[in-house]
């Protein structure tokens, strides 16, 4: 055993659909499908199409990648 704890999977209703609410305008395949994985604590795999080392990076990517956070932390 390594010593290195897994992070705590939180599966808050309430949290959840939040998140999967505000500020989001698609979801694919659909909501209700990737709610359900996250009730349920299973990985959820996001994409944001931009490159962070890129020298186009600007302030207009700061929504997103603020949302990208919240997922994080749930």
């Amino acid at each position: 055993m390594s010593g290195i704890s897994q992070p705590k999977i939180i599966i808050d209703e309430h949290k959840i659909d939040e998140l999967l609410f505000r500020g989001i305008e698609n979801i694919f395949p659909n909501k209700d499908f990737v709610k359900a994985k996250m009730m349920r604590g299973e990985r959820v795999t996001l994409y944001l199409g931009i490159d962070p080392t890129g020298p186009t990076l600007h302030m207009g990517h700061l929504i997103p990648i603020l949302k990208l956070s919240k997922f994080h932390r749930i």
